[in-house]
């Protein structure tokens, strides 16, 4: 009879090893799946993070942008016709002015006259104003 249990006890024994065995191998290839997660999360929010500060320079580029813009057209006294941003193709502007006939315009833009008519001894214009891509 001693004998017998004595084989039951090697026999769980060995059946307890094995799953102890087991348990380890499973836990391992948990651990190594938690890793590979957040090594993904990780990515993810540094990708997130570079996307989030790209996005506030490019903001902060077509702010710049816009308000030099429109300081032009304060500065050279134009009245806004029509008006028209886009990231893809830049500023546009339709406007409008009086001025006389030695006055010039310089600017960065591109300007395309597309009415002039002498009232007197001024001009009445509408003008095109793009930006230069």
């Amino acid at each position: 009879m001693f004998l017998l249990e004595s084989n039951v006890r090697k026999i769980l024994k060995i059946l307890l090893l094995l799953v102890l065995i087991f348990l380890f191998i499973i836990l391992f290839f948990e651990i190594f799946r938690k890793h590979q997660d957040f090594l993904a999360i990780k990515q993810f929010g540094s990708q997130l993070n570079y996307s989030y500060t790209n996005y506030i320079s490019r903001v902060s580029t077509q702010r710049e942008k816009l308000y030099d813009f429109l300081i032009f057209l304060d500065n050279n006294d134009f009245k806004i016709i029509e008006f028209n941003y886009s990231y893809n193709y830049g500023l546009y502007a339709k406007v409008a002015k009086i001025m006389s006939a030695s006055e010039t315009i310089t600017s960065k833009y591109s300007l395309t006259e597309i009415t002039k008519v002498r009232i007197e001894d001024k001009y009445f214009l509408i003008l095109e104003i793009k930006e230069l891509n």
